[in-house]
């Protein structure tokens, strides 16, 4: 299983200016280890992100999924339905409806509710099953939105600045939650914090715009 870039650019035009985002961007992700995109705020890893995820298109360059371009409409449309899963920095949960039913969301055609328990007791918050969002912390409600996106056994997790708004101890654990989950599938985590790493990724440095490094295994400097 594979998900590669290839020369992705992404430009904004304001009148007669114009603004790169992602510059020249090719890259290659496979299930073989998790992947992190690294960067401080607006270096452009949320933008890369997208672009691989096909929820935006690029000026230029393509995405391939397991060899097949998801550049058109309905073919990025389908795949990401039948094989991506998120997790965003905002939890983007339902007010009105239960973690269940939130969590049952990510598939409307399916009935998803035993495997959905199932997640919600791995991830210990089954017994907030019939919860509303604004009854859960925010750690209790990023395990509802990481739920959501694991419930159809997703190809890919992307997964945008998963713990930026949690406390240390919440944000080490989420992180440990989304690697644990993510054997046998492709996970791609955005952060600016190189301290959650485990030093087992192939991490993907961004600034202004561009992939300016790349490591793997132990070779990881946690203190960049």
């Amino acid at each position: 299983m594979d998900l590669t870039a290839h020369n992705l650019t992404l430009t904004y035009r304001d009148g007669d200016t114009s603004r790169t985002i992602i510059d020249d961007v090719s890259v290659g992700f496979d299930d073989s280890r998790a992947s992190v995109l690294l960067g401080p705020s607006g270096s452009g890893k949320t933008s890369l992100l997208l672009l691989l995820s096909s929820l935006r298109r690029p000026t230029s360059g393509t995405v391939t999924f397991n060899g097949r371009p998801i550049t058109e409409t309905k073919t990025a449309e389908s795949i990401r339905y039948e094989h991506f899963g998120f997790v965003f920095q905002q939890h983007f949960l339902i007010p009105y409806l239960s973690v269940l039913e939130n969590v049952c969301m990510a598939r409307r055609d399916r009935d998803l509710r035993r495997p959905a328990l199932e997640i919600l007791e791995w991830l210990g918050i089954r017994e907030l099953a019939t919860h509303k969002p604004y009854q859960l912390s925010g750690g209790e409600r990023q395990r509802v939105a990481i739920a959501r996106a694991l419930v159809k056994r997703p190809s890919v997790i992307f997964a945008d600045e998963p713990t930026a708004s949690l406390d240390r101890d919440n944000a080490v654990n989420i992180y440990s939650v989304l690697r644990s989950f993510s054997h046998g599938c492709i996970l791609i985590v955005a952060t600016h914090d190189p301290s959650l790493l485990a030093g087992d990724e192939q991490v993907l440095t961004i600034s202004r715009s561009r992939l300016v490094g790349r490591w793997g295994g132990t070779s990881v400097d946690r203190r960049a």
